[in-house]
């Protein structure tokens, strides 16, 4: 599943949502902050703790310096579980951009690939479209977007006019000035026999409405064995129905087979 919190300046998630995503997202951490003067700090950790400590202390002793922050938990799908497959991975384009991803693409790669699609993804596939400028052309963006559908993209740009970019934005949601990918920073509780979801007050009535019609959390229509057959989220892990890992099996795209890459 994976998630990815992020926001302008230096709004930030609480310390205790943080926890829960690294508790729902086990597999490695990692965190970046752009600043004001055009850099961009980041750190990697395969140790929750470690993360979480670096990240709120780099966004406090900055503050009025932070343009964007992000912050990342994994659930392992592709490449080798350490600290090279934790995100931010620099965008191969020279840019100086780090991207975040969550969900999954549907990446072609060699087999022995060790790398996650993600990083593959951020290292070559991006910049042979042009790289993080050429989502500024709203050919390149489409491209990008339907090619990652399900999944979410997050950029930190070291731009202080333009510090962050979310691609498939409207698939996470935004609480105050943090937008999360998912809902796996809240604490987990099931709601319903064969589906679950993460509750917090605010979304209260939204559950309960979905319950009572036994619709969709998300867009109130039929549900199926956790799956709403309208709209193919599935409530178990959070994501649409091409990025699910209950339910479906990852979609394969030929987005790259001239270049010899083999599906993962």
């Amino acid at each position: 599943m994976c998630i990815i919190i992020c926001g302008f300046g230096s709004a930030l998630p609480t310390r205790a949502q943080l926890e829960y995503s690294c508790i729902n997202n086990q597999d490695g951490f990692g965190w970046g902050v752009v600043l004001t003067d055009s850099s961009i700090l980041v750190g990697k950790s395969m140790t929750a703790k470690t993360a979480i400590d670096e990240y709120l202390t780099c966004v406090a002793s900055n503050q009025d310096n932070v343009a964007a922050s992000g912050f990342w938990a994994r659930i392992a799908t592709h490449g080798a579980m350490d600290l090279t497959n934790c995100q931010p991975f620099t965008v191969g384009d020279g840019s100086g951009s780090v991207m975040f991803h969550n969900g999954i693409l549907p990446l072609y790669a060699d087999k022995s690939e060790t790398r996650s699609d993600s990083r593959c993804f951020a290292e070559e596939i991006l910049p042979q479209l042009g790289g993080v400028a050429a989502l500024g052309s709203q050919g390149v963006w489409d491209v990008v977007s339907a090619f990652a559908e399900g999944s979410k993209l997050v950029f930190l740009n070291p731009d202080p006019e333009n510090p962050l970019t979310i691609v498939n934005e409207k698939l996470g949601h935004w609480v105050g000035d943090v937008w999360y990918s998912n809902h796996s920073y809240q604490q987990y509780t099931s709601v319903y026999t064969s589906a679950v979801t993460y509750k917090t007050e605010a979304d209260l009535d939204d559950v309960d409405i979905a319950l009572e019609t036994n619709s969709c959390f998300y867009c109130y229509r039929q549900l199926v064995l956790g799956v709403c057959n309208a709209c193919g989220w599935c409530w178990d892990c959070d994501e649409a129905s091409n990025a699910c890992l209950c339910w479906s099996d990852t979609i394969s795209v030929d987005i790259n087979e001239a270049a010899g890459w083999e599906a993962f």
